[in-house]
């Protein structure tokens, strides 16, 4: 599994998938991004469609704002969180609930992991009296960019 946060080293594991990876590497593959600011996502969906993989993920945490109108066409799977620790700021329920929709709509399993905050083992995993555990189980998805 490969999960990258820098763009830099996100464009030399497409390099190296392209040029190095034995014929059929891709098909077990993971691929997924940490998307931490807003104005990222497009570039970071984008650059991850073009991965070889079989499946391609998003992990959304820590979730410090609403994400609408995410670029899902070929997601396999979100992963959403809040933040914990001293410091966390707080995640709001609708823009869980946003990608939760979203998810839904564009067919990709969603994952809620935590909500987080400072005692984050008191604040649980339920949204809206559910636990989403959801796993990607479908077959590899073409991109829709790949040529």
């Amino acid at each position: 599994m490969y999960v990258e946060k820098d763009d830099h080293a996100f464009a030399q594991l497409k390099q190296f998938v392209a040029e190095k990876t034995p014929h059929g590497v891709e098909a077990q593959a993971k691929h997924g991004d940490f998307v931490a600011l807003r104005r990222d996502i497009l570039q970071w969906c984008d650059a991850l469609l073009r991965v070889p993989a079989k499946i391609r993920f998003l992990s959304l945490e820590p979730l410090i704002g609403p994400l609408d109108d995410l670029p899902l066409e070929g997601i396999d799977w979100v992963i959403v969180g809040g933040e914990s620790g001293p410091r966390a700021r707080p995640m709001r329920r609708e823009w869980v609930n946003s990608i939760l929709r979203q998810c839904r709509k564009a067919g990709a399993a969603f994952f809620f992991k935590q909500w987080g905050g400072v005692r984050k083992d008191l604040t649980g995993r339920s949204l809206n009296g559910t636990v989403y555990d959801e796993m990607p189980d479908r077959a590899p998805v073409p991109s829709p960019i790949a040529a």
